[in-house]
């Protein structure tokens, strides 16, 4: 019964120090991977949002009107 329970350990210690280094180097190349990315100015720029045309919001009050609330 003991060999059992340090066999079960041994087994949960491997998986907890695998499952650590995993998350460890993933999170490091996450944030080399967002360190490159362009700033939101930049890509408003790049994408030319400036020659985009004004919208107009329609007036929805008769859809949402104040006194339908229950």
């Amino acid at each position: 019964m003991t060999r059992w329970i340090t066999f079960l350990f041994a087994i949960a210690a491997v998986t907890i120090i695998v499952s650590t280094t995993l998350l460890w180097s993933r999170s490091h190349s996450t944030v080399s991977a967002t360190a490159a990315m362009p700033s939101l100015a930049e890509l408003n720029a790049t994408a030319g949002v400036r020659r985009l045309p004004v919208q107009e919001i329609g007036d929805q009050s008769l859809i949402f009107s104040p006194g339908a609330r229950r």
